[in-house]
């Protein structure tokens, strides 16, 4: 049974700032232009179960196979891009089951 869901991602993320930025590309090339793609399924959705995906779906590839350490450093890039809180972003990764160095 899978865990309960605690934090979602709209309670994260600066969605506003996402809305800013958001751009549809068909094929992302590079971190700015993956970032704006990811802003734009995010906040043009308010589906919470569709952005609560994204998130997840972007955390576990961005740190898959990597170590705690490692994953912390990325926790804290995404949520510099972002613009949004790193403790919140932490919580959200842990329950999406990513290892992360501390607390």
């Amino acid at each position: 049974m899978p865990e309960p869901i605690l934090i979602h991602a709209a309670e994260v993320l600066n969605l506003p700032y996402l809305a800013e930025i958001a751009k549809y590309t068909e094929n992302p090339r590079n971190w700015p232009e993956a970032l704006r793609m990811f802003a734009y399924g995010v906040s043009t959705t308010d589906k919470v179960e569709h952005q609560d995906r994204l998130l997840s779906e972007l955390i576990m590839n961005s740190t898959f196979l990597q170590s705690a350490e490692s994953n912390e450093e990325t926790i804290i890039a995404l949520a510099r891009s972002t613009r949004s809180d790193v403790k919140a972003l932490r919580l959200f990764a842990k329950q999406a089951g990513v290892k992360l160095k501390r607390g």
